[in-house]
């Protein structure tokens, strides 16, 4: 599973310094600034001191700001209010201060506070407020393709949640990163959790009192709390640390995606994992730069990285391969986005370089073949989720909030390190890696920071580089035309046929011939059509890219169908029998099926006796219950009786196992059906749950628990990147 983050992203520095003229009470002196005269203002620590009440569901903070420099603004979350405010030592009438209400962003909306006098040029400011915040967990839409509704602040019986983006803790908007000091004053069975390190944690009366400390700089605070039971072990001078809210063990197993789950096993491997990948990444970048490495569980669907910790959702935490795949992920964000920051107004290289360095890594490592799969795998998702009205270029991705994002940020960005490394070799990449970390810990890099490292090292000349797959959005097509061997040579044309200027490419080229010889050749591409012409023994396959090394979209007869392919549509339009339609508690199961689907409270819903197969070549379908395949698409090798279904090897009695399967559209290859066959309507909710996070697979089986019993893709129907010869 992908993951959403919360990391330290810089901001453009927009402040402006200049100051309001207004009258002033007597108890402060106002002067007008000198011609010429610089008062930057240098904010040097915050100290917050936060009472969290969740049956009332209020917060009430303090924060204690040093600073250089004129104190002119500062920022609060709106659900919030201000009750004090001192500077240097002198308390600031309320009612002089210029009240600015923010655009409103739901509970991250922000009210600005403006000074309109001249204050001590250094000191203490203290921000004292308070307020009611709480959101429904149960609104947060936060999933594998789509993020939205996200919590910002809320503090209710589940636990409290505050982002940084809500500005709970004051902003003074200097885009300086600086160290903190939080104290949280609890209810006796909470616990708290933010950036640094517990330095005090004591119970008084019915409040348990914490204090952490962070001496590094940081930037926004995240901040959870709730009713925890917290496991705590020593790795190699590192606290591993589990938070799991406590449960009543009479309540009986708690369940995952998969059925009933241990979670001590689950703890466990947590914490044998985290052990793993902090020698993996110490051994290969160097030291860990926190004092603490935290899993979390949230009361909220999420999937959050910050400085030392990481907040997974209930369901997500308990997933098997979390602990093989995204827990890794999660720790190496603390050396890239939460170790080396993220200039983010040139781009965020910190997603894609820590797939990477994770994800990817973890199959290059298990093998050839898995990493093959996992690079094809994103060729997958950017052809299926990426068209042109949701192109952007690398340096405007800053964030992931749907799949094409993610197909971009992620994937896109993940496979120019990978193209780096096969430019300079691995080992000149992890060297740069190695010296980024060493030399910009604690500072914003950017892409053109990483780019030059990558240039000295492998002194290389990345300015084309650059231009094509930074700052160019969309990707190069190839298309193989006229290949033949005549006369021991083997002629034809490399076609770019993506539009726009030519892309300047390093294509491999595979060529096995009939008496053994394997040829690996590369192809130097700069315009849009290349003439090939090489001797070689007789050839019985020629293959262009065959193991996906090249960044590029996809030919549509490369691509097998693959759930994500019809997930990727925005609105598709889903079909059922109309006798489902027309009862009212199986009509009820559907749009409930299609909202957690695809979050659609409006789905529309059309019976398949009216369907026109005409509709596919425009719009792709989710199927509910057809009695076989629909009209309008490829043939499958699906076979659909009266009990009994079977695909690909794999078969289930339709009365006890559902079947998910993806099929192209016969006129044009980026549309398709999902079909979903299901012993009845109680299937829908756990498929409309799980689904999504097999995007790229064609083919599920569910048992009726809602477990996944197999997984599969059909192949290809063809590749015009390959030629065979010889009737091979």
């Amino acid at each position: 599973m992908t993951h959403h983050t919360l990391r330290r992203v810089l901001p453009p520095l927009s402040l402006s310094l200049g100051l309001l003229t207004a009258s002033c009470g007597s108890r402060l002196l106002c002067r007008m600034p000198v011609a010429g005269e610089q008062l930057p203002f240098n904010l040097m620590h915050h100290a917050l001191s936060l009472r969290l009440d969740p049956s009332a569901h209020t917060v009430e903070l303090s924060d204690s700001l040093r600073f250089n420099g004129t104190f002119t603004r500062f920022e609060l979350n709106a659900g919030l209010e201000l009750t004090r405010l001192e500077v240097g030592g002198r308390q600031v009438p309320l009612k002089r201060l210029v009240v600015k209400p923010g655009e409103d962003r739901g509970p991250a909306t922000r009210t600005t506070y403006l000074l309109a006098c001249r204050l001590p040029q250094t000191g203490l400011a203290v921000i004292e407020a308070k307020g009611n915040l709480w959101q429904d967990p149960e609104q947060v839409r936060f999933g594998h393709e789509t993020v939205g509704n996200e919590l910002m602040a809320t503090v209710g019986a589940e636990g409290a949640w505050l982002a940084p983006e809500a500005a709970i803790l004051p902003d003074v908007g200097e885009g300086e990163l600086v160290p903190h000091r939080v104290h949280a004053d609890l209810p006796a069975d909470w616990s708290l959790i933010t950036d640094g390190r517990l330095v005090r944690d004591w119970v008084s009366g019915d409040r348990h009192l914490m204090s952490w400390e962070e001496s590094l700089p940081g930037g926004p605070l995240s901040i959870v709390a709730g009713p925890y039971d917290i496991r705590r072990e020593m790795v190699d001078g590192v606290e591993v640390s589990t938070w799991f809210f406590r449960r009543d063990p009479a309540a009986g197993p708690v369940m995952g995606i998969s059925g009933p789950v241990d979670d001590e096993e689950v703890r466990a491997t947590l914490h044998r994992m985290s052990a793993y990948y902090l020698k993996m990444y110490r051994d290969w970048l160097g030291p860990y730069p926190y004092s603490k490495f935290a899993v979390v569980e949230s009361f909220f669907p999420s999937g959050y990285g910050m400085p030392g910790w990481t907040l997974l959702g209930s369901q997500v935490v308990r997933m098997p391969y979390i602990p093989y795949t995204s827990l890794g992920h999660e720790l190496l964000h603390n050396y890239w986005g939460n170790g080396v920051y993220v200039q983010a107004e040139l781009g965020n290289w910190c997603e894609g370089l820590t797939v990477y360095g994770s994800d990817y890594r973890y199959k290059a490592l298990e093998s050839p073949a898995a990493a093959r799969e996992y690079r094809k795998g994103v060729l997958k998702d950017y052809r299926s989720y990426v068209d042109g009205s949701k192109d952007i270029s690398l340096r405007e991705f800053q964030n992931r909030h749907d799949g094409a994002t993610r197909a971009i940020g992620y994937g896109k960005s993940m496979y120019v390190f990978h193209m780096l490394a096969q430019l300079m070799g691995s080992e000149a990449l992890d060297a740069v890696q190695r010296e980024m970390y060493l030399s910009w810990s604690g500072r914003a890099a950017s892409w053109d920071d990483w780019l030059a490292a990558c240039e000295r090292k492998g002194q290389l000349d990345l300015a084309r580089f650059k231009a094509q797959w930074l700052d160019r959005e969309g990707a190069p097509a190839l298309r193989l035309e006229e290949l033949d061997w005549t006369n021991g040579r083997l002629q034809g044309r490399l076609l770019q046929s993506q539009g726009g200027a030519p892309y300047e490419l390093d294509v491999p080229l595979l060529i096995e011939c009939h008496d053994g010889t394997v040829m690996h050749e590369r192809l130097q591409v700069d315009r849009d059509t290349l003439f090939i012409d090489l001797p070689c023994p007789e050839p019985r396959r020629v293959a262009v890219d065959p193991d996906f090394d090249l960044f590029r979209l996809l030919d549509g007869r490369e691509m097998e169908p693959v759930v994500g392919m019809v997930l990727a549509e925005e609105r598709p339009l889903f079909l059922a029998p109309r006798a489902w339609l027309d009862d009212a508690t199986r009509r009820e199961a559907l749009l409930a099926f299609s909202s957690a689907l695809k979050d659609l409270k409006d789905a529309e819903w059309q019976a398949l006796e009216d369907f026109k197969a005409s509709t596919l070549k425009q719009r792709s379908v989710v199927v509910v219950n057809a009695p076989g395949l629909i009209d309008g698409l490829e043939a499958s090798d699906l076979r659909m009786g009266e009990d009994r279904w079977r695909i690909a090897g794999v078969e289930g009695q339709r009365a006890e196992r559902s079947l998910v399967l993806a099929v192209k559209s016969s006129t044009n290859d980026r549309k398709g059906a999902l079909l979903f066959y299901v012993p009845g309507p109680e299937a829908l909710p756990a498929l409309a749950r799980k689904v999504p996070h097999y995007g790229k697979y064609s083919y599920l089986a569910f048992d009726s628990s809602g477990v996944n019993q197999a997984k599969g893709n059909l192949s290809p129907r063809g590749n015009p990147l390959e030629r065979r010869f010889g009737g091979w």
